[in-house]
């Protein structure tokens, strides 16, 4: 299955845009959460040049990297800090994986300034599949607890930075280039209560696209007008919209 999802993913890599996914399939939300991070993950591999081995590999790692959490069986063996090392451990003595997978299930949590866990790797030390999982859910973590784009937008910007040490440079300006949080041309409502659609996208902005105003109604700005988001201080998309009513 993981062999054909990835096949499918590379026929049409040109497109693929990494995406968040709210809950909405299955019923254990970890789960959920963990296959939408393994396909997010594989289209970053992708867009790093793995080939389709590596890709497949980068992907069972992803839903592999919490079988500590997710298996009734295992757990209850210890402190949250640990699972990485309970399900190394679990997946190595009963299954025959390539080590890279194996490495990237147990450094998933370290972080590249040395103050992840269990071990506290540095950058270098880390397995290639971890780091890019960890952007991933990096990304889906901000998504889930600040699901607007609108609070702490100075910390969104220093976690996606791509000189935040916690994660890898060259994965992360991967990231941000196919990183599609507002599509083109979707229409929004702004915190002023106007109405925009997104006209461009800017890799180093992924979150703040320049929007042109579609309906005025704060008289700040004329319809028509463009807005580069990342440098308009205090403005903001707070919601979709589906229709714009006419007047």
């Amino acid at each position: 299955v993981s062999e054909q999802l990835i096949c499918e993913l590379f026929k049409y890599q040109n497109r693929l845009k990494i995406r968040y996914l709210p809950e909405k399939i299955f019923s254990n939300v970890l789960i959920e959460t963990t296959t939408n991070i393994a396909v997010n993950s594989a289209i970053l591999a992708i867009k790093s040049g793995m080939d389709r081995d590596e890709t497949v590999n980068v992907f069972m790692t992803a839903l592999l990297k919490d079988i500590a959490l997710l298996s009734p069986h295992l757990k209850s063996r210890g402190h949250f800090n640990i699972h990485p090392v309970v399900g190394y451990e679990y997946l190595k003595n009963n299954y025959d994986l390539p080590p890279t997978v194996l490495l990237g299930v147990l450094h998933h949590h370290e972080t590249g300034d040395g103050l992840g866990f269990p071990q506290g790797l540095l950058g270098n030390s880390i397995a290639p599949y971890a780091k890019i999982i960890q952007i991933i859910e990096m990304f889906f973590a901000l998504k889930k607890y600040y699901s607007t784009n609108v609070v702490l937008k100075a910390e969104i910007k220093d976690k996606l930075s791509n000189k935040h040490i916690k994660y890898d440079p060259i994965y992360m300006e991967k990231f941000l280039a196919n990183l599609e949080v507002f599509p083109t041309n979707t229409i929004f409502k702004l915190n002023t209560g106007d109405i925009v659609t997104v006209v461009k996208k800017d890799k180093k902005a992924a979150l703040f696209p320049r929007v042109r105003i579609l309906k005025n109604y704060s008289n700040i700005y004329k319809d028509g007008a463009l807005i580069d988001l990342d440098s308009a201080h205090g403005i903001e998309i707070v919601s979709k919209v589906y229709y714009v009513e006419e007047d």
